[in-house]
């Protein structure tokens, strides 16, 4: 299965280094990850590093346990990661809040951008403009314009 190169940049590094580096054993704790279970990731060749006890993890380490852990503590068993990461270049240091697994497709993708509301906003009205909807520009305007008498009213 081809690699996502979209989802390379995502991957965390290490370029901003943190405060307060995290330990494994401390992430294990947080995520319900069993140590031994973070130990066979490593054997397996699935984490990058050999999670050492009291050990300070450098952000993109951080991410990796973070990440695989999770994946552990979901119910994925070695079998079901390999399966999971065929579409992700190594090390797994992804934030799960940035990539979604699409199941029809069996990839990793990036999660779309959320747009700004004045954005989604702009493309609305312009939308209607040129549709030359004016009845629903005429009740914008007139929520818009109760809006800001309530509002004025309140200082």
């Amino acid at each position: 299965m081809k690699k996502n190169r979209s989802l390379d940049a995502l991957r965390m590094t290490d370029e901003q280094l943190s405060l307060f580096p995290a330990e494994p054993d401390e992430l294990c704790r947080q995520i319900g990850l069993n140590w031994l279970s973070l130990v066979e990731l490593w054997e397996q060749g699935l984490l990058s590093f050999e999670p050492r006890h009291g050990q300070e993890l450098s952000p993109s380490q951080e991410a990796e346990v973070l990440f695989l852990g999770n994946l552990v503590c979901a119910g994925c068993d070695l079998r079901m990661l390999g399966l999971l990461l065929k579409s992700l270049g190594k090390p797994y240091a992804y934030n799960a809040k940035d990539i979604y697994y699409d199941w029809a497709s069996r990839q990793w993708k990036p999660l779309p951008e959320v747009p700004e509301p004045e954005v989604v906003a702009d493309k609305y009205l312009d939308g209607l403009i040129e549709n030359e909807d004016i009845e629903s520009l005429k009740e914008i305007a007139e929520r818009v314009s109760s809006a800001l008498k309530n509002l004025e009213s309140r200082e």
